[in-house]
């Protein structure tokens, strides 16, 4: 549907603007591979009989807990939000985080090349009067503190499940890896002044060198990794990172009840980590595609006593459902609550 149907003051100009600047970009094209390759993969597993059955599930599914999926999700975001405000340091400002965070989802759900991420960016920038390299480097924290917890999720459901030894040798290396990096931030903040003196110093023998704009840039981003540094402000982050992921582990579960009652902890864990690695590619608006053929690959290959193809799709598809509609909801409910226009939100974050 075009975008000045779903919000008025888009208007046909930021379409084709957006489509005429899409049809530019390499990321887009890989995108539109990727999501086609996706599709083709989903169609070759319902061939034969296991379409009839996908069909038949959809019609006894258990659809009660996609409201309860929905409100999972909610929650997640919420907590996310709380995460969010505590790395800025904003005490009192959840729903202006939390709105903030619903317009980035829904730029993600609606727009190719995953645009919500400099779309919350801004938002929390120009609504809480934040410096936007100090909201765009705690942005960067969350990220690598989900990678991190991605990671710890393999970890865990690893042992239960039968997998090669270099499979797990790779995720115990990957951990180590992701481990060292966040590490590696407090570090950078406590040997600030150091860089800034060679920063400061290579200005003088590179004459054209921008020094004062890069060291501005540099105090915001040691700003905004300062929240690390200390440890009550870290372990209240690190808190809301797992209430937030607990959340959404919980939203799989629900969506995998939809169609197997029988659906445990474990699946809804390795599910929600294949996805996570899954749309870090460039994809179709809202994963589609690309989000249910992950979630029926996870399910199909390491459970196939449970999941066949047919059952794995149709629980890949509600889990989906309860994220992309609870997250759009939000964001459509956020650009009315904090006043931004949608139009001129999306020509600020074209790509170039």
């Amino acid at each position: 549907m075009a975008l000045w149907y779903c919000f008025p003051d888009s208007g046909p100009g930021l379409y084709s603007d957006l489509m005429a600047k899409l049809f530019r970009s390499p990321g887009f094209w890989v995108g539109m591979i990727v999501t086609i390759a996706s599709l083709v993969y989903i169609w070759q597993t319902l061939q034969g009989e296991a379409l009839s059955e996908f069909w038949a599930n959809l019609g006894k599914g258990q659809y009660g807990w996609l409201l309860v999926g929905f409100a999972m999700q909610a929650l997640s975001v919420i907590a996310r939000s709380q995460r969010w405000q505590a790395l800025l340091g904003l005490r009192g400002k959840l729903w202006t985080a939390f709105w903030a965070q619903g317009i980035g989802f829904l730029f993600t759900n609606i727009l190719p090349l995953r645009l919500g991420e400099p779309a919350r960016v801004l938002v929390m920038s120009e609504r809480a009067k934040l410096p936007l390299v100090q909201v765009a480097v705690t942005a960067v924290i969350e990220r690598a503190l989900d990678v991190a917890t991605t990671v710890l999720l393999l970890l865990f459901v690893l042992p239960f499940m039968d997998v090669p030894p270099i499979v797990a040798q790779s995720g115990l290396t990957l951990g180590v890896v992701v481990l060292i990096g966040l590490v590696a931030l407090p570090i950078v903040v406590r040997f600030e002044k150091k860089i800034a003196t060679l920063v400061a110093a290579a200005g003088q023998r590179v004459r054209w060198l921008p020094v004062g704009g890069l060291l501005k840039r540099w105090d915001e981003f040691v700003i905004g990794l300062q929240p690390l540094t200390r440890p009550a402000m870290a372990a209240q982050i690190l808190l809301w990172s797992a209430i937030s992921w607990t959340f959404s582990v919980m939203m799989f579960v629900c969506g995998l009840w939809v169609f197997q009652p029988e659906g445990t902890l474990i699946e809804a864990t390795f599910m929600i980590v294949t996805l996570a690695f899954a749309i870090t590619v460039p994809s179709s608006p809202g994963f589609f595609g690309v989000y249910q053929a992950a979630g029926q690959f996870a399910l199909a290959t390491a459970f196939g006593a449970k999941y066949d193809a047919a059952t794995a799709l149709a629980c890949a598809m509600a889990c989906w459902v309860g994220y992309y509609a609870a997250t759009t909801t939000i964001g459509a409910i956020g650009v009315t609550q904090i006043g931004a226009s949608f139009a001129e939100l999306g020509r600020k974050i074209l790509p170039r």
